[in-house]
């Protein structure tokens, strides 16, 4: 690891040191698929309105080169969230992609709005054993739901959760859990969220 303690940004005064870094990364984002199936306002790619940014990212990552990336991580044990700038639900052969990660021994964690999430698949994620999953929900109403990811189905989200929830029963896997980016539009809900789903969710 190359030492940058010596270099002209850094103040000697500070005692500055390095921090160990690993050759691989502990964690990464793998972008099997940029796909998303809403427009949130404060998305960068797909609330952005611009045609052009999002057929930049839009596509689907060739398998056996997500296979030779994972081969390469596989040492490092590292988690893995297999999205980025799309919903993880909507990636191609996401069963396969999941499997591909699992028999590697990589930890597998997602952030999901779960709109898709079937019966099925909640039951493949336990069997599977994802490590977390967790729903990006931001508030407790339709209307600070439909102000932040620009669509109204709570209720959907919920009942998504609580799918996966049941799937799981009393198994350790996957940690299930909700987000809540607090903001303007959705700070006057923070005390509700919390107390809508403190002690229900690990």
């Amino acid at each position: 690891m190359r030492d940058w303690s010596n270099t002209p940004w850094v103040d000697p005064s500070l005692g500055w040191k390095p921090r160990s870094v690993s050759e691989l990364p502990e964690r990464m984002l793998i972008d099997f698929a940029t796909k998303c199936n809403l427009r949130c306002p404060m998305c960068t790619v797909w609330g952005s309105g611009d045609d052009d940014a999002i057929d930049s990212v839009r596509g689907v990552m060739d398998v056996d080169k997500a296979r030779r990336v994972l081969d390469e991580m596989t040492s490092a044990k590292p988690l893995i969230q297999p999205s980025m700038y799309g919903e993880p639900l909507l990636i191609s052969d996401l069963r396969g992609r999941i499997t591909d990660m699992k028999s590697r021994g990589i930890t597998v964690a997602m952030n999901t709005n779960g709109l898709t999430l079937t019966d099925d698949l909640a039951k493949f994620f336990v069997e599977i054993e994802v490590d977390s999953v967790f729903f990006s929900l931001e508030g407790v109403t339709r209307t600070t739901l439909e102000k932040i990811r620009g669509v109204n189905k709570i209720e959907k989200i919920e009942s998504a959760i609580f799918r996966l929830m049941r799937a799981r029963g009393d198994r350790e896997k996957p940690r299930i859990g909700v987000t809540m980016v607090k903001q303007a539009g959705n700070a006057h809900e923070e005390e509700a969220f919390v107390a809508r789903w403190a002690g229900l969710l690990y």
